[in-house]
């Protein structure tokens, strides 16, 4: 299976989706057209990295 990989753009957008609008992860993926995992492993580790707010 392809791995899908974000543009820093795209993980930023992630991240407002999450946190400003409050949205689930499946809403996200439904919006962004990604697979509800990939936008999870996504925020994961942007939350690992120290960028979760």
């Amino acid at each position: 299976m392809a791995r899908t990989k974000l543009t820093r753009r795209q993980i930023h957008e992630l991240r407002r989706l999450k946190y400003q609008n409050q949205l689930s992860l499946r809403e996200i993926a439904r919006s962004c057209g990604l697979p509800a995992s990939t936008v999870g492993d996504y925020l994961k580790r942007a939350a690992a990295a120290g960028g979760a707010e």
